[in-house]
Order: structure tokens, then C-alpha cells, then sequence
């Protein structure tokens, strides 16, 4: 069975599927498992953007906030959030969002920018990469402000 994605822009519905050949067969049985087994990664099947948070703090925090600065909540907007659950496993759904072409952002701590090699699992930059996302800015080589400053 196809993994599709379904959004609504301008009055129109619009579907993609997800390319098995691009996918290894153990991914595409682990997102399909957890489509099944969470509304929360469902909904990203019908999104007009994506948050993928690190962990339970920006669970909770992100959609207070997001009602605070945007004065509506976070679904009535179109836009899933999704905790990932640890700072290694961003790279599958940064892969579906990229696969469908939804925009998304990443919320984590510093640590998972600042892993002190960018060959770690952990690091941001290198889950982005091997999720296909290239053309990255070069963390390493930003100080803090500017790291602060950077958007994908």
C-alpha cells in the first residue's frame, strides 16, 4: 500500500506519494507502523508544514507558544508537530517531509547542532544530509550568534 500525502492549497487538493525506490525497505515499514500506531505521525500526511521536535520539553512547549505569538492554535493552522523522540531520529521524517515537498523546521536543543563532530549520528547537519536536505550551512565554522541567526 502507498504512503500518500494529501494537502489543500488554493481550493485544490493536492496528493504525492512517497517513491519506494528511494526508501530501504526497513524505513518504509517503520513509518508505515507508525502511521498506523499515532495520529501524530498521521497527521503529517495531510499538512502544510511540519515541526519535528526533539523531545518532550518542545512537546509541550511549542504549542503554547505558537497560539501566543500567532494567536490561533497550532492544527488550525495546517502545520503538524511531531516529536521525534531523541535527538538521533530527525533524519526518516526530515526524508518524508522532504519526499512531499513540505516545508518543515526543526526544533532541539543546542546539542544536536553543536555535537562535537559533524560526522556524529547526532548532529543535525548530518541527519539532514544523509535525509537527501543538502546545500547546509557549515555550523563548525558559525559562532553562537550567527548560529542563532541561521534559517534553512
Amino acid at each position: 500500500m502507498p504512503i500518500l500525502h494529501q494537502k489543500l492549497t488554493r481550493g485544490e487538493t493536492l496528493r504525492s506519494a512517497l517513491d519506494p525506490s528511494e526508501w530501504r525497505q526497513k524505513d518504509l515499514a517503520t513509518i508505515k507502523k507508525e502511521l498506523r500506531g499515532s495520529i501524530s505521525v498521521g497527521s503529517l500526511l495531510f499538512s502544510n508544514g511540519i515541526i519535528l521536535g526533539e523531545g518532550e520539553t518542545e512537546s509541550a512547549a511549542l504549542p503554547v507558544w505558537f497560539e501566543k505569538e500567532h494567536g490561533q492554535a497550532l492544527e488550525r493552522s495546517n502545520v503538524a508537530f511531531h516529536w521525534v523522540g531523541g535527538d538521533a531520529s530527525f533524519e526518516t521524517y526530515l526524508r518524508v517531509a522532504r519526499s512531499f515537498g513540505t516545508p518543515w523546521a526543526v526544533l532541539c536543543d543546542a546539542k544536536v547542532i553543536c555535537y562535537p563532530t559533524p560526522g556524529d549520528p547526532k548532529n543535525i547537519a548530518r541527519q539532514m544530509n544523509d535525509a537527501g536536505i543538502v546545500n547546509l550551512t557549515d555550523f563548525d565554522q558559525l559562532d553562537f550568534a550567527q548560529r542563532r541567526s541561521v534559517q534553512f
